[in-house]
């Protein structure tokens, strides 16, 4: 597993009977960034090695994979 890179956490403040309230998540779920991180990781046969977030048609698909991490 890859170290995590970023981590996001979501916070509501409400304005709830004249006072301010801060809503905190129930569950935390970290999910691991995952995939290629450079073109370079999906040349020579690189593209194959990976299966989460998910795999790749080939090389073109992986590289555009990197570059908008869809």
């Amino acid at each position: 597993m890859e170290p995590i890179d970023k981590v996001e956490i979501v916070l509501f403040i409400l304005w709830r009977l004249d006072t301010w309230q801060l809503v905190l998540p129930r569950d935390l779920v970290v999910v691991p960034r995952g995939g290629p991180g450079t073109k370079d990781e999906c040349k020579d046969g690189g593209w194959r090695t990976f299966a989460f977030p998910r795999t790749f048609k080939n090389q073109g698909d992986c590289i555009q994979f990197v570059n908008t991490r869809k």
